[in-house]
């Protein structure tokens, strides 16, 4: 999955500005794990403006996370 990772926040730089992949190690980072509740890896959390929306439980490949976002951006874009 890190090979779809990469490839897939390299395509939201280019093609969905302001939206970003972040990866957090939670077998270090502790506290972020116990805030939100995370049980599983990977896992992936959608957050927008900061705050915490939904959990991802599409497909772990590349083109399925671009996809979700763009899905996502364009939810924002037509409210």
């Amino acid at each position: 999955m890190k090979k779809d990772y990469g490839e897939a926040a390299s395509e939201m730089n280019r093609f969905l500005p302001g939206s970003y992949l972040a990866a957090v190690d939670c077998t270090k980072e502790k506290s972020i794990k116990d805030r939100f509740k995370i049980e599983g890896f990977p896992t992936l959390k959608y957050f927008e403006n900061g705050k915490f929306l939904m959990d991802y439980s599409g497909d772990r490949s590349k083109d399925s996370i671009v996809g979700f976002m763009k899905d996502r951006s364009s939810v924002k874009t037509e409210l």
